[in-house]
């Protein structure tokens, strides 16, 4: 096991780095396309955050496709229990590949309650990512009461990111509904939720990165999240 952690440091200096230039990148094309700046290259939608399979969102799948390989790679080598963490990671990255969400709120909104102005397909949407983020976290509270000692902190960690991933992905994309016909209020939200939940997987990246080729960085939780559940117990 490597200790020393440079390589998984300059690891995520470089992804935090791609994240910034692409938020930047988006940031640029939104101004040129409401007209306040004119650029031949920003005006290309390949820069948007806001439509689906552009740049920022290829970035993306790569990194939640390296996420999966390197804990199956941990699954293999140390943990089993590694390997129901790629299929967590898998369902999120199917969902974002293919929409998932998207289609069924498309699907469901004729159920979903009228809000304001808020659209019928976003609330349902935003329905579905609520009940998908309590069944995760469901999964991910069991794998943390039945593991013990590094898969138990390792759990813990995964946790945590996804639920600061949710945040963004489904508590800030909320808003940004409800914010849709606002005038720069809208774009800044976008940026905010798409940016936020951008940076998020370039930690968890660095962190499954290190669970493989390095040592786990240690933050001190409150000793009963971390205490072996006794056998039998």
């Amino acid at each position: 096991m490597i200790k020393n952690p440079r390589r998984s440091t300059v690891l995520l200096v470089i992804l935090l780095t791609v994240d910034v230039i692409l938020i930047s990148f988006h940031f640029l094309h939104r101004l040129t396309y409401r007209g306040i700046i004119q650029s031949a290259i920003f005006s290309n939608t390949i820069f948007s955050m806001s439509e689906e399979g552009k740049l920022p969102d290829v970035y993306f799948y790569l990194k939640q496709f390296a996420i999966i390989l390197l804990l199956l790679y941990v699954a293999r080598k140390k943990e089993r229990v590694y390997a129901v963490w790629a299929g967590i990671f898998s369902y999120l990255l199917l969902d974002d590949v293919f929409w998932i969400h998207e289609r069924l709120g498309f699907i469901f909104q004729d159920f979903a309650p009228q809000i304001g102005h808020v659209d019928p397909a976003e609330i349902a949407q935003s329905g579905y990512l609520v009940l998908l983020s309590i069944f995760l976290f469901g999964i991910s509270l069991l794998i943390i009461w039945r593991t013990k000692g590094e898969p138990r902190l390792v759990s813990i960690y995964l946790t945590g990111f996804l639920a600061a991933a949710a945040f963004f992905g489904v508590f800030v994309d909320m808003i940004q509904g409800v914010v849709m016909d606002m005038f720069g209020i809208s774009g800044i939200v976008k940026i905010v939720e798409d940016g936020g939940e951008m940076m998020i997987f370039s930690f968890i990246v660095w962190y499954v990165y290190r669970l493989a080729f390095e040592t786990i960085p240690i933050i001190h939780y409150k000793r009963f999240l971390l205490r072996p559940r006794q056998s039998g117990a």
